[in-house]
């Protein structure tokens, strides 16, 4: 199985440079996907022709041993909220995986308030042990002081703040994980940008890609999720997501609930609102911790 590498000399094309590397492998077959993915139409980059599946919910996909090229981005945070001026786009992590024969589950972050912002991102794990092999962080919060959101690619020292990771991995040049101001930079759709409102903000993804001759004989399976909520006393305690192409297995006290549902949110029979925003107090507090791991650092 042959292996490319990008070489700046040669006007940035995919050269062939035999069967692999020593401890490296070539490409990967991808021989089935499953889930809440499109596939992109095969494009040319560097004189290799790829086609690439981005799963905007999650799914997984199926290999034998081989690299694949990957992009995983965590949801874009929103705060509606006069008391932050801006908020954070989601991380990325991207990069040429050598993977063994396995299926890998594709785990897609939704968008998120600030306050989740601790919350595991998008990540791609191993289905035999659910051990991630790559993950894409939530973004940061705001900065205590000047309230500049962060993007994925940010830039303090060069004021580019705002900025998130370009990227042409589906054949069209994205800015994912942007950061949003409000009065500021007005967000793209990429996944992972960040906005003011809820309703503007972007899920995660993740995305992967091969030569596609790699990819020609692919079992595709699309389907979507249902998100179900189980709630007590008002409060939503735990979700569920299950494929929308299967029975419902949970009982009538879970409820339908929409995609970015999570547990802290309040329901009051009828609709679901996210938990209030903190007060000014714990705002100050939380202010106040960021200052002092700042000072730490």
């Amino acid at each position: 199985m042959p292996i490319y590498t990008k070489v700046a000399d040669d006007g940035g094309k995919w050269v062939e440079i035999g069967a692999g590397l020593p401890g490296i492998g070539g490409w990967a077959t991808i021989t089935a996907v499953d889930g809440d993915y499109t596939k992109h139409p095969v494009y040319e980059d560097g004189g290799v022709d790829w086609v690439a599946y981005e799963f905007t919910g999650n799914g997984y996909f199926i290999i034998t041993d081989g690299l694949i090229d990957t992009l995983l981005v965590a949801g874009g945070m929103w705060y509606s909220g006069s008391v932050a001026g801006s908020t954070s786009g989601g991380r990325v992590a991207a990069g040429i995986l050598d993977l063994p024969a396995m299926t890998y589950n594709c785990e897609v972050d939704v968008k998120f308030r600030h306050q989740d912002r601790g919350n595991p991102g998008s990540s791609i794990r191993r289905a035999t042990d659910d051990v991630d092999v790559m993950m894409a962080h939530r973004g940061l919060s705001y900065v205590a002081g000047n309230n500049e959101p962060f993007g994925s690619f940010a830039d303090i020292a060069n004021g580019l703040l705002f900025d998130g990771y370009k990227s042409s991995i589906t054949g069209v040049e994205k800015e994912y994980g942007q950061g949003h101001k409000i009065n500021g930079t007005p967000t793209s759709d990429a996944p992972g940008n960040a906005a003011q409102n809820q309703a503007d903000a972007k899920n995660g993804a993740v995305i992967i890609r091969v030569p596609a001759a790699y990819a020609d004989n692919v079992q595709e399976t699309f389907h979507g999720w249902n998100n179900y909520a189980s709630v007590e006393n008002g409060v939503v305690v735990e979700t569920q997501k299950l494929p929308d192409n299967q029975p419902r297995t949970l009982s009538n006290e879970w409820v339908d609930a929409p995609a970015d549902v999570s547990t802290g949110w309040i329901y009051d029979g009828s609709e679901f609102v996210p938990p209030a925003p903190p007060s000014n107090k714990d705002l100050i507090a939380e202010l106040e911790a960021r200052v002092e791991e700042l000072r730490k650092a």
